[in-house]
């Protein structure tokens, strides 16, 4: 059995059978109120605009604003789960994704910029803080994008009680970390621990990215992975630990 330390927002829903799972999530979300900011006006400049969709978050911001209850637009998101739950808030919309073999930032960029509607408007609904660079991915003359900040994120403060000493982390085998930010909180809250042998067990935990830019910023942070997903899907990611054969 493998013990999996999983930092990610979302609670899974299936797991392989070989896991043992403490979800602690790094990062607090707050929807942000769409239709305080520019959305309601790009939708009314532009009503034939794109939405682009990269994660789950920005469709329940969406959602909860109600901008797009009832209208018949077009959507690409990153990937099926996203797809599939933007399908179901939204029976109105055109709902796409990329490829199977192509659901992250690239395949979706590329989607996009072979659309037949290429030369129109998308409006990408953001993390706060970090827009994706939709606008460069896309050829020069392909159309405009606007990014909209739809939902933000904050670091927790603390670890839990039950992951204060180094016997309770040293526990888990890996941790599964799913975003550049996660990494960060990960480092600040492990610097944080006042206790040297707690600090040292949670540095002793494999590290395994949910995708490259995520390994990237463990690299920067100096906690090199031991694992990045084939494909950034945490099932997947999680379904390789499982898999590893490593052992307590």
């Amino acid at each position: 059995m493998t013990h999996i330390l999983y930092t990610g927002t979302r609670p899974l829903k299936a797991l392989p059978g070989a896991l043992t799972i403490t979800h602690v999530p790094l990062l607090e979300v707050r929807a942000l109120d769409l239709c305080a900011g520019e959305l309601p006006e790009l939708l009314h400049t532009h009503p034939q605009a794109t939405l682009v969709i990269y994660s789950h978050h920005a469709l329940s911001a969406l959602a909860q604003s109600g901008l797009a209850a009832h209208r018949e637009m077009t959507m690409w998101c990153v990937g099926a789960k996203t797809r599939a739950r933007a399908a179901l808030l939204f029976p109105h919309a055109r709902v796409h994704a990329p490829p199977a073999d192509a659901q992250d930032f690239t395949g979706l960029s590329g989607a996009l910029a072979g659309r037949p509607e290429g030369q129109g408007v998308c409006i990408a609904l953001t993390l706060d803080g970090a827009p994706r660079p939709l606008a460069l991915a896309l050829a020069q003359g392909r159309g405009q994008v606007f990014d909209v900040p739809a939902y933000q994120t904050h670091a927790i403060k603390n670890l839990p009680p039950s992951l204060h000493s180094a016997a309770q982390l040293a526990r888990m085998q890996w941790i599964a970390l799913t975003s550049s930010r996660g990494a960060l909180a990960w480092h600040q809250l492990v610097s944080a621990l006042a206790d040297d042998g707690a600090r040292h067990a949670a540095h002793g935990i494999r590290r395994a990215a949910i995708g490259e830019s995520t390994a990237l910023a463990c690299e920067q942070l100096g906690m090199p992975c031991h694992h990045v997903a084939s494909a950034p899907n945490v099932e997947i990611l999680l379904g390789e630990l499982a898999r590893s054969g490593v052992k307590p």
